[in-house]
């Protein structure tokens, strides 16, 4: 094409009369007896080609032509096929069947059927209550007893496991009314602390004649405890 100066080639596009006018075979492609063919149909061959309603035959049946082009004209062919058409006025009706009527919701959209989900098997988690921790208040307790060594009381005092401290009141001798020695002791949960004290004139008398030892106690502080003084070690 490009030797002879042309930019596509035209053909009638179908044999004969009662061809099928759809077709994209040119009226020249040769085929043997038992309809082998021996020319490929044009687009099959990688040919650009297109083909356009071109009125009616002598007959009156539908006919047409077929544009064939140098590779990657499809835009010219279709360009040219357009032209023509609009020119040409090459489409007809036939005259055998009426149209058919163009409705714009002819077609019934398939209906949806949402399958509801199933009800829930489980219950949604309760709220939580507030946990309280109950504080527990540690207990105090005397360690091997109450010992006189050198002229001096020693004690040792253990406040149990909890929250918080130990305030206790140790009282040495005397009566549970009126002990002869109060030592306030104070000691925070988990430990222990030995109290030593010098005792008091009349609580080592009370020593010298106690043959089976004499009372110690761990008491609340109830009022104001005799004050002495308490060292530790």
């Amino acid at each position: 094409m490009k030797d002879e100066g042309v930019d596509a080639v035209v053909f009638a596009g179908e044999p004969s009369t009662i061809h099928l006018n759809d077709s994209n075979e040119s009226s020249f492609a040769r085929e043997t007896s038992t309809g082998l063919r021996l020319d490929p149909q044009a687009s099959n061959a990688g040919v650009p080609t297109a083909i356009f309603p071109a009125g009616t035959n002598p007959v009156g049946s539908p006919d047409n032509l077929q544009l064939e082009g140098p590779a990657y004209s499809d835009p010219e062919l279709l360009g040219m096929a357009y032209a023509f058409e609009l020119k040409a006025n090459g489409h007809r009706e036939t005259q055998y069947a009426p149209a058919l009527k163009y409705v714009a919701d002819s077609v019934t959209p398939p209906e949806v059927v949402v399958t509801p989900a199933p009800p829930a098997t489980t219950e949604p988690p309760k709220a939580s209550e507030p946990t309280t921790i109950e504080k527990v208040a540690p207990v105090p307790r005397l360690v091997g007893g109450l010992k006189f060594h050198k002229g001096k009381l020693e004690a040792t005092i253990a406040c149990g496991t909890g929250t918080g401290e130990c305030h206790v009141i140790l009282q040495v001798g005397g009566t549970a009314k009126k002990p002869a020695m109060q030592i306030p002791v104070t000691l925070a949960a988990g430990t222990q602390k030995t109290v030593t004290v010098k005792p008091t004139k009349a609580l080592r008398k009370q020593i010298a004649k106690a043959k089976g030892g004499i009372p110690v106690r761990l008491v609340s502080p109830a009022g104001a405890a005799t004050k002495v003084k308490v060292s530790t070690k």
